[in-house]
C-alpha cells in the first residue's frame, strides 16, 4: 500500500529567449505521461501548468496543495507542497531538468524517513539519502567519510566504509561530480581545475579552489 509523503519542491528556469520553448516541449511530455492524467484548464499558463503537473506526479489533491508562482531576478520559480504518495517523480522530474529546470524535491514519509531528488545544472536527477558503501570482504570497522556541498544551503555528502583507506576514492567522486556542474553553471572556470588528475592530487586542488571542507573519522 505505501505510506502518504509530504513533499516539498522548489523549481526554478533562467527567464531568457529558449526558457519558453523548452517550458512548452515540457508540458506536452508532461501530459502524455499516463499515470498523471490532469485535468488542466485551458486558460492556464504553461508554468501554471508545469506546477499542477508536479502536484500531480506528487499525489498532492488539487485543493490541498500550496502552489506558488513566482518570477524574480531574471528567473522563474515554481514552489508547491503537500502530502500524497508519488508517481511518476523520476519521470516528471527528468522531463523538467531536460527543460532546464533545476532544484530540490525534499520528501518525508509517515515514518519520518528523509530523501531528496535533485536537479543539477547538469541535467540529471539525483536522488539523496543515507549511503551505505562496502568494501570487498567482511566488514570488521566503520568509518563515515563526510564532504561539504559548495552551496551551503545542500545536505553534506555523507557515506559509511568498512576501510579509511577506501575514503579517497570516495571524495574524489564528490569532487569532480561538485565541480563538473559548477563549470556548466559557469561558475567554476575550467582552467582552474583538472579533473583528470589522481584522487589524492585533485582533492588538494578542491581545497584551494572550493574552499570546502571534509573529514574522515570512525564514530564514538
Amino acid at each position: 500500500m505505501g505510506s502518504d509523503v509530504h513533499s516539498s519542491a522548489s523549481l526554478t528556469i533562467a527567464e531568457d529567449h529558449g526558457a519558453a520553448s523548452a517550458l512548452e516541449r515540457a508540458v506536452t511530455q508532461l501530459l502524455e505521461l499516463p499515470e498523471l492524467s490532469p485535468e488542466f484548464d485551458p486558460s492556464w499558463s504553461t508554468l501554471e501548468i508545469i506546477a499542477s503537473a508536479l502536484a500531480a506526479a506528487l499525489d498532492i489533491p488539487a485543493d490541498e496543495h500550496s502552489t506558488a508562482l513566482d518570477r524574480a531576478d531574471g528567473r522563474f520559480e515554481i514552489y508547491t507542497s503537500g502530502w500524497g504518495r508519488p508517481r511518476a517523480v523520476d519521470e516528471t522530474l527528468q522531463i523538467r531538468a531536460a527543460a532546464g529546470l533545476t532544484g530540490t524535491v525534499n520528501c518525508e514519509d509517515e515514518r519520518y524517513e528523509r530523501w531528496r531528488h535533485r536537479i543539477d545544472h547538469d541535467g540529471q536527477v539525483h536522488r539523496d539519502d543515507a549511503t551505505t558503501v562496502y568494501s570487498g570482504g567482511p566488514i570488521t570497522e566503520v568509518w563515515i567519510v563526510q564532504m561539504q556541498s559548495t552551496d551551503d544551503s545542500d545536505l553534506d555528502h555523507v557515506a559509511v566504509v568498512g576501510a579509511e583507506r577506501d575514503a579517497e576514492a570516495i571524495l574524489a567522486g564528490w569532487v569532480r561530480t561538485e565541480a563538473r556542474a559548477l563549470i556548466a553553471s559557469g561558475t567554476l572556470a575550467h582552467s582552474r581545475i583538472d579533473l583528470d588528475v589522481d584522487d589524492a592530487a585533485l582533492l588538494a586542488q578542491w581545497a584551494d579552489v572550493g574552499g570546502v571542507k571534509w573529514d574522515v573519522y570512525q564514530p564514538k
